[in-house]
Formats: structure tokens, C-alpha cells, sequence
């Protein structure tokens, strides 16, 4: 479905109204330190973005993935953002403390509007 420049631009602004949440977006860096050791760190790409996140499921983790000889369940969530906000999903996505990975970054659903993605929650160990 095509839309003309302003309808398109007036639902572009209807979105942004329900995104009440804020986020950081970091991109992942590998450096090494003096030593010559490789070290990981985040480098912020875009900050006070607003967003929404949607919890969307469960999955199992991939075979072969197991903690404490039992099988991981992930929880996934949507995450929502304004359409010129860059995604990729490499980055990671901090919304109220809680870190998400960007796992899969949704194109065609969502006409121009906004970028939505699929996180998946990062846990600390």
C-alpha cells in the first residue's frame, strides 16, 4: 500500500505518541586493551529514544544450549521505535536498566510508519 507524503508523515506522528518508554541504543565493539587483549565494550549510538516494548513469547534456546542441564527458555519482546531510528541487529537496547539484544529487525510490516525489532533479554552473569 503506498501513501501519500502527508497521511504518511500523520501516521508517522500517531506512532510516536504511543511510544512511552525510552531507550539507549549501543552498538558492540571489539578493541583490545594494552596488553593486546580483545575487549568488549558498548558504544552508545542513539540515546532517549522513544520506544515501546511488547513482550511476545517464549522460546527454546537453539539445541545444544543448555544451563544447568536443563533447557533455556528466552523471552522475547517487540521492540517499537520511531521509523528514522537505525537498528541493527548486532546492537543492544537498554530500556528502564533492562539490556536486549537485537535479534531480527521486522521490515515489511510495518509501512514506513516505525522500525520494530525482536529482543531478546540479556542476562548477567
Amino acid at each position: 500500500m503506498v501513501f501519500n507524503n502527508r497521511l504518511l508523515h500523520q501516521m508517522r506522528r500517531t506512532v510516536t505518541t504511543t511510544l512511552k518508554q525510552r531507550c539507549t541504543l549501543y552498538q558492540e565493539q571489539s578493541t583490545m586493551d594494552d596488553l593486546g587483549y580483545p575487549t568488549h565494550g558498548l558504544v552508545v549510538v542513539e540515546a532517549n529514544v522513544p520506544c515501546r516494548v511488547i513482550r511476545a513469547g517464549r522460546t527454546y534456546a537453539p539445541q545444544g544450549a543448555v544451563e544447568s542441564d536443563q533447557e533455556a527458555m528466552t523471552e522475547t519482546y517487540r521492540l517499537v521505535v520511531p521509523y528514522n531510528t537505525r537498528l541493527a541487529v548486532d546492537m543492544v537496547v537498554e530500556v528502564e536498566g533492562l539490556h536486549y539484544s537485537i535479534i531480527n529487525i521486522w521490515t515489511k510490516q510495518t509501512d514506513a510508519t516505525d522500525q520494530q525489532a525482536t529482543i531478546a533479554r540479556k542476562v548477567s552473569r
